[in-house]
């Protein structure tokens, strides 16, 4: 009888072409949950936000975003201040507390998960609001700047 002393061409190709195989679907996976990880990071961050300034309506003196009104610009430190802690009093003296903790970049920016600043749209639709129904002077949109990365699927 023989003794093989180790393995053979064949086989060594075959098991460096299963583990090449193995790797490459392990990394489909995992780009797939990183990229699904985003998604959910930046969904979260744009419902934060958007409940962060209706709060901040609800709570301010006159009950509306006066004064806050944006039209498509970045979400940076300056333009919402008002609810990253520098939202004023309420009409009972309170300081207004900080309504959103949103990781600011060094730049003031607040950057989605892609690395880009999220926009922002607040229309004040009645400049004199005359009810005291939540809603009726405003209009906040909020929006992902790479909304049509995603699939149609996953924008809907």
């Amino acid at each position: 009888m023989s003794r093989r002393r180790g393995f053979t061409l064949l086989e060594l190709l075959t098991v460096i072409a299963m583990l090449t195989v193995l790797t490459g679907a392990l990394s489909s996976a995992v780009a797939s949950a990183r990229r699904r990880t985003r998604i959910v990071r930046a969904d979260a961050e744009v419902h934060e936000i958007s409940n962060a300034i209706l709060a901040y309506e609800n709570i301010s003196e006159n009950k509306s975003l006066n004064g806050h009104a944006m039209s498509d610009q970045e979400a940076t430190e300056k333009n919402l201040g008002f609810i990253l802690g520098d939202g004023g009093k309420t009409a009972g003296g309170e300081k207004i507390p900080v309504l959103f903790n949103g990781a600011v970049s060094s730049d003031g920016k607040l950057h989605d998960p892609w690395g880009t600043p999220y926009h922002v749209s607040i229309e004040v639709t009645q400049e004199s609001p005359e009810e005291d129904e939540v809603g009726k002077e405003l209009s906040t949109i909020l929006y992902l700047p790479n909304f049509y990365r995603l699939g149609e699927l996953e924008r809907q």
